[in-house]
């Protein structure tokens, strides 16, 4: 072999590395966009199922639970002077 085709098969190697290095680089980019996108859809739904609870207790208002209950006798009037 001759130190010509030797040369070129280094430089060969070292391009395919860079893009090897550049394609994880962009795998990992994609991986970590998914996982954010993945939370976010996840609270969505949680958000959509708190909503499709609520709307079907505003239709029937004997499963609407109060957000902060109140517990012992409601204050009356205040009398006046």
């Amino acid at each position: 072999m001759d130190v010509q085709t030797i040369l070129l098969s280094v430089e060969e190697r070292d391009k395919w590395r860079r893009r090897l290095d550049l394609l994880k680089g962009s795998l990992k980019e994609v991986q970590t966009r998914r996982q954010q996108l993945e939370r976010k859809l996840k609270a969505l739904k949680r958000e959509l199922a708190h909503l499709a609870e609520v709307s079907q207790a505003m239709i029937d208002p004997g499963r609407l639970r109060p957000i902060n209950p109140v517990h012992g006798a409601e204050q009356g009037p205040i009398p006046r002077r």
